[in-house]
């Protein structure tokens, strides 16, 4: 399985989770880490789209392909078994206890969580303190950046 981060290039081969660790996200609380990926390109790019005003967004980004067998399991939240408002932003801190918990847990490497932004795409939490992480590749990092038609 390909998964896909874009992010800084100076943090682009960071897979410590250190910067949701510090900051917290959706799925996690302040003092987690967890590593944040999507299941394409396209997701990623529109990840950063929505969490960054378009004139701020960095000359200086990078795309992660990370690289994981698939006979690793995948587990995945159910979205019927969400709060009714798990879109929302800011997104309701029961979402960030369900992801830490997980990690606490140890259950899995990968948990795959729907997106907000695209119903019918997932995002995969990455556990970068399970035993499994070693099987996590780096398989490709490219330059990235936005179109020049995407208006400021």
């Amino acid at each position: 399985m390909d998964l896909f981060r874009i992010t800084k290039k100076q943090y682009i081969r960071d897979l410590s989770g250190e910067g949701s660790r510090r900051f917290g996200g959706r799925w996690n609380e302040q003092g987690t880490a967890m590593l944040y990926a999507s299941q394409n390109e396209s997701l990623a790019a529109l990840e950063i789209l929505a969490h960054t005003p378009i004139s701020e967004i960095p000359n200086d980004l990078s795309l992660l392909v990370l690289s994981i067998p698939s006979s690793i399991a995948l587990k995945s939240v159910d979205p019927n078994e969400l709060p009714d408002n798990w879109m929302d932003y800011p997104s309701p801190h029961e979402l960030a206890r369900i992801g830490s918990r997980w990690v606490q847990s140890g259950a899995s490497l990968m948990l795959q969580v729907p997106s907000a932004l695209v119903r019918t795409d997932w995002n995969v939490l990455i556990n970068p303190a399970h035993p499994q992480m070693d099987k996590v590749k780096i398989k490709e990092v490219f330059n990235f950046q936005f179109d020049s038609r995407i208006p400021e």
